[in-house]
């Protein structure tokens, strides 16, 4: 209980029945160890090895690991409970029958593991790597998953519940037999997967790639699927229940064996698909694309499609019941074998279809156009069709029983072989048509036109004809019976000076009609044609007008008062020297009306007032308005080209559904007006104001606006394309789902912005000003930025591509989200400012300040970055890639989670830095200058470092490999927790540095001076070391394998608790050393002089010593174990509790030598020595002497 243990190597140790509580390990080695039946309670590990480790029956409570290293470890019944691991590395472990309780993992790497019979609750994993893994029999139970990348996995008999995935990597899985259950997975990319007898319950998918993905035996309940995109994908045996799917591209997929329940796909591609055997559900299906499918022995049932697009494919044996078919667009399809009941279609487009062997039973068709149909044996039972259009259709062999069509047109068509009966036809166009034995039953035909047809024995009974007009038509071999037929058709008519109330009229056609000084009262027009009219001083009140066709009609001094008007088509209307004085329109309802070149002209309108006006699928061309007021009014699908509007005023209203080409406007004022669904192509705009103003779904193309002012707008799902902006003012602005294409803005004032799902393609901006503004989802690319000014801004979800930045000035932004490519910024001032989630690729900056910065989970690719300066930055989780600095100054900078990759810098300085969480691989420094700089948890790989100066800096939890050092200078520094590998160290200097718990590999230093150094937990292998001066170092807990030391000189050094492996010193200068607890395996020393130096507690095996100098040198508790002595001379030496074993001694000169205590076994001395030397308590053993001298005095 309550122990602390530091700097500890354990090695061959078995624990049995332990209970370990309170305790701190830190600096810990363990190797080959055995641990059963423990418990260990609130302990804290940190800088620990693991090798060659057995657990068995262990129970962990309340445990932190930081920066830990495990290797070749076996796990059994293990219960961890409130653990924190941190940096950690596990390499071959194997887990079995564990249990995981509110664990948190961060900075894990996981390689060649197997986990056996594992439960897993409330863990969090973030920044985690790994390879190679085996996991059965797993139940993972409220689990968060962060930034993780795995690869070559296998996963068998899981469970997982509550679990979130963010940002995961899945390369080469292999998962069978999982459940999982309430899981949320975000920015996920999978590759090379099998999945196997898998259940998936409440599961949430976003930004999602899935790649040569093979699915056998699944289940999946309550999915839903939002951004995915889905590769060379083959399923097999699936049943999905309760998914939505919104976004999804699939390609290459095969389905065999599935089953869909209550499934919503939204905006979805599928192509080279093939699927068998497959069951619907209670699907819904918008925004499809279908390319290349087969779909063979399907049955669908409640299903909903909308806006789906179908191109060859081929349907054989399939049942589709109850389902909505809505905006469907299909091509190159072939149906065999197919039975349809309770199906509605809306909106459909069929191109180049077959359909064989067809049964339909209570169908809607609404909204369609046939074209190149062939239909063979068909039935049709309770069918519905409006607004249908048919071209080159056959019909062969075809049942219809119970029909009822509305706004057809057919166009070529050939009928034979049909049974019509109970129909309703209404508004139909037929022409180019060949009827061959039909027999029509119970028909009732409006509205009817029939244009080059031929009827070849055909019977008619109950039949009744309304407006019919039938031209170029055959009939042979006709029977009609029961027929009714109403027409009505008035040509060249004139009226004037009439009053008309309470009237009624229907089917008629009025044709070259003239009316003047008529009065209008309580009227119904139902079925009108209205051709060639002129109509002068009437006044229409209380009127109803249905389904009306108006052309060449010209209107002159009218005014209308509570008017319904329905299905209205006004073509070729003229408006002459008209003047328009206290008119009011109240209550005015228009739908389905068409304006076609209309000419209004010297057109003067006072005091008009519209109140309550709706106007519905309304078309207007070629129209001029002047000095119009405009109240409470609603107009819904209109379409409105080559209009000009001058001095116009717009108050509460609201557009759905229009479409505005070719227009102008002027001096217009517009308030309280809300736009849905509208285009504008082709629109100038000058002197305009808008308030209160909201668009939703716009498409703007070819516009330009001059002398704008916008206040307190909002804008959704708008598309802006070739549009030009001059002196606009927008205060108070909210900006949704926007596309901007081909965009120039000059002299633009931007107030209490807020801009959402933004994209911004070929955009120039000058001279703006941008305050209070919040950005979010915004996509640019191609843009231009010119002397513009940006105050409080927020930035999120932001992409930038192509951008040139110029003269920009940037106080109290906050970026979140945010992807810049091929950006060029030059003199630019950023004061204040907060990034977050940032990627920036190929950018160039130029003249740059930078002041009060913060930036978190930034990536940088391909940027240059010149003359730049840098005051009070805080970098987070930032990735640099392929970036060169050149003259760049950083002040009071903090750096935490940075991965920097193929950098150079030159002519930096850098002061007052703190750097955290670093990954640094093939960089380049040139003239660097570093004062007070700390540096904690960085890899370095393929540095090169030139010219370098450090002063005052700290280094903590740093990797480097494959670096290369150059003319550097280090002063003040200290360096906790490094790795370093491959590291090149040329003419260096190091000054008042402490090192900690360093890992030193395969690292070669030229020319290097060390002074004041002290160095803690260092290990060192594969080291080669040339003319190097060390002075007034300190070297505690140190490993040294594999070392070359050449031309080296150490003065006033001390070495505590040394392993040296492997060790070749030549030409090695040693004075004022102390040594305490060595140990020196496998060494050899040639050319070295040791001055003033003393050993305490030190074991030397393997040993070589060549041409060696030993002046005032004390030695205590020394082991010397298979040692060989050549050419040495001892002076002023004094030797205490020494034990000499297997020790060859030749050519050596002893002066002045004093031994206490010394033990000497299997000892050769040849060509010795022996001047003034004191032996004290000796023993030898098996001691061969040759040519031995003595003297001065000898005492034994």
């Amino acid at each position: 209980m309550n122990q602390t243990v530091m700097n500890q190597t354990v090695m061959n140790q078995t624990v049995m029945n332990q209970t370990v509580m309170n305790q701190t390990v830190m600096n810990q080695t363990v190797m080959n160890q055995t641990v059963m039946d423990q418990t260990v309670m609130d302990q804290t590990v940190m800088n620990q090895t693991v090798m060659n480790q057995t657990v068995m029956n262990q129970t962990v409570m309340n445990q932190t690991v930081m920066n830990q290293t495990v290797m070749n470890q076996t796990v059994m019944n293990q219960t961890v409970m409130n653990q924190t691991v941190m940096n950690q590395t596990v390499m071959n472990q194997t887990v079995m029958n564990q249990t995981v309780m509110n664990q948190t993992v961060m900075n894990q790497t996981v390689m060649n593991q197997t986990v056996m019979d594992q439960t897993v609750m409330d863990q969090t994993v973030m920044d985690q790597t790994v390879m190679d893994q085996t996991v059965m029999n797993q139940t993972v139970m409220d689990q968060t998953v962060m930034n993780q990348t795995v690869m070559n996995q296998t996963v068998m008999n899981q469970t997982v519940m509550n679990q979130t995935v963010m940002n995961q990597t899945v390369m080469n899985q292999t998962v069978m037999n999982q459940t999982v259950m309430n899981q949320t997975v975000m920015n996920q990319t999978v590759m090379n997967q099998t999945v196997m007898n898998q259940t998936v319950m409440n599961q949430t998918v976003m930004n999602q790639t899935v790649m040569n993905q093979t699915v056998m035996n699944q289940t999946v309940m309550n999915q839903t699927v939002m951004n995915q995109t889905v590769m060379n994908q083959t399923v097999m045996n699936q049943t999905v229940m309760d998914q939505t799917v919104m976004d999804q591209t699939v390609m290459n997929q095969t389905v065999m064996n599935q089953t869909v329940m209550d499934q919503t796909v939204m905006d979805q591609t599928v192509m080279n698909q093939t699927v068998m055997d497959q069951t619907v559900m209670d699907q819904t299906v918008m925004n499809q694309t279908v390319m290349n499918q087969t779909v063979m022995n399907q049955t669908v049932m409640n299903q909903t499609v909308m806006d789906q697009t179908v191109m060859d494919q081929t349907v054989m044996n399939q049942t589709v019941m109850d389902q909505t078919v809505m905006d469907q667009t299909v091509m190159d399809q072939t149906v065999m074998d197919q039975t349809v009941m309770n199906q509605t279609v809306m909106n459909q487009t069929v191109m180049d279809q077959t359909v064989m062997d067809q049964t339909v039973m209570n169908q809607t068709v609404m909204n369609q156009t046939v074209m190149d149909q062939t239909v063979m044996n068909q039935t049709v039972m309770n069918q519905t069709v409006m607004n249908q259009t048919v071209m080159n259709q056959t019909v062969m062999n075809q049942t219809v029983m119970n029909q009822t069509v509305m706004n057809q047109t057919v166009m070529n068509q050939t009928v034979m072989n049909q049974t019509v009966m109970n129909q309703t036809v209404m508004n139909q166009t037929v022409m180019n048509q060949t009827v061959m034995n039909q027999t029509v039953m119970n028909q009732t035909v409006m509205n009817q036109t029939v244009m080059n047809q031929t009827v070849m024995n055909q019977t008619v009974m109950d039949q009744t004809v309304m407006d019919q007009t039938v031209m170029d038509q055959t009939v042979m071999n006709q029977t009609v019976m029961n027929q009714t037929v109403m027409n009505q058709t008035v040509m060249n008519q004139t009226v004037m000076n009439q009053t008309v109330m309470n009237q009624t009229v229907m089917n008629q056609t009025v044709m070259d009609q003239t009316v003047m000084n008529q009065t209008v009262m309580n009227q119904t027009v139902m079925d009108q044609t209205v051709m060639d009219q002129t109509v002068m001083n009437q006044t229409v009140i209380d009127q109803t007008v249905m389904d009306q066709t108006v052309m060449d009609q010209t209107v002159m001094d009218q005014t209308v008062m509570n008017q319904t008007v329905m299905n209205q088509t006004v073509m070729d209307q003229t408006v002459m020297d008209q003047t328009v004085m206290n008119q009011t329109v109240m209550n005015q309802t228009v739908m389905n009306q068409t304006v076609m070149d209309q000419t209004v002209m010297d057109q003067t309108v006072m005091d008009q007032t519209v109140m309550n006006q709706t106007v519905m699928n309304q078309t207007v061309m070629n129209q001029t308005v002047m000095d119009q007021t405009v109240m409470d009014q609603t107009v819904m699908n209109q379409t409105v080209m080559n209009q000009t509007v001058m001095n116009q005023t717009v108050m509460n209203q609201t557009v759905m559904d229009q479409t505005v080409m070719d227009q102008t406007v002027m001096n217009q004022t517009v308030m309280n007006q809300t736009v849905m669904n509208q285009t504008v192509m082709n629109q100038t705009v000058m002197d305009q104001t808008v308030m209160n103003q909201t668009v939703m779904d716009q498409t703007v193309m070819d516009q330009t606006v001059m002398n704008q002012t916008v206040m307190n707008q909002t804008v959704m799902n708008q598309t802006v394309m070739n549009q030009t902006v001059m002196n606009q003012t927008v205060m108070n602005q909210t900006v949704m789902d926007q596309t901007v294409m081909n965009q120039t803005v000059m002299d633009q004032t931007v107030m209490d912005q807020t801009v959402m799902n933004q994209t911004v393609m070929n955009q120039t901006v000058m001279n703006q000003t941008v305050m209070n503004q919040t950005v979010m989802d915004q996509t640019v690319m191609d843009q231009t930025v010119m002397n513009q000014t940006v105050m409080n801004q927020t930035v999120m979800d932001q992409t930038v591509m192509d951008q040139t930045v110029m003269n920009q000035t940037v106080m109290n932004q906050t970026v979140m989200n945010q992807t810049v490519m091929n950006q060029t910024v030059m003199n630019q001032t950023v004061m204040n400012q907060t990034v977050m989630d940032q990627t920036v690729m190929d950018q160039t900056v130029m003249n740059q300040t930078v002041m009060n910065q913060t930036v978190m989970d930034q990536t940088v690719m391909n940027q240059t970055v010149m003359n730049q300066t840098v005051m009070d930055q805080t970098v987070m989780d930032q990735t640099v890639m392929n970036q060169t600095v050149m003259n760049q100054t950083v002040m009071n900078q903090t750096v935490m989670n940075q991965t920097v990759m193929n950098q150079t810098v030159m002519n930096q300085t850098v002061m007052n830095q703190t750097v955290m969480d670093q990954t640094v691989m093939d960089q380049t420094v040139m003239n660097q200058t570093v004062m007070n700089q700390t540096v904690m948890n960085q890899t370095v790989m393929n540095q090169t470092v030139m010219d370098q100066t450090v002063m005052d800096q700290t280094v903590m939890n740093q990797t480097v490999m494959n670096q290369t050092v150059m003319n550097q200078t280090v002063m003040d520094q200290t360096v906790m927790d490094q790795t370093v590998m491959n590291q090149t160290v040329m003419d260096q200097t190091v000054m008042d540095q402490t090192v900690m718990n360093q890992t030193v590999m395969d690292q070669t230093v030229m020319n290097q001076t060390v002074m004041d150094q002290t160095v803690m937990d260092q290990t060192v292998m594969n080291q080669t070391v040339m003319d190097q001066t060390v002075m007034d170092q300190t070297v505690m807990n140190q490993t040294v394998m594999n070392q070359t030391v050449m031309n080296q000189t150490v003065m006033n050094q001390t070495v505590m608790n040394q392993t040296v492996m492997n060790q070749t010193v030549m030409d090695q200068t040693v004075m004022n050393q102390t040594v305490m607890d060595q140990t020196v395996m496998d060494q050899t020393v040639m050319n070295q002089t040791v001055m003033n130096q003393t050993v305490m507690n030190q074991t030397v095996m393997d040993q070589t010593v060549m041409d060696q100098t030993v002046m005032n040198q004390t030695v205590m508790n020394q082991t010397v174990m298979n040692q060989t002595v050549m050419n040495q001379t001892v002076m002023d030496q004094t030797v205490m509790n020494q034990t000499v074993m297997n020790q060859t001694v030749m050519n050596q000169t002893v002066m002045n030598q004093t031994v206490m205590n010394q033990t000497v076994m299997n000892q050769t001395v040849m060509n010795q020595t022996v001047m003034n030397q004191t032996v004290m308590n000796q023993t030898v053993m098996d001691s061969v002497k040759r040519s031995r001298r003595f003297k001065f005095t000898r005492i034994i």
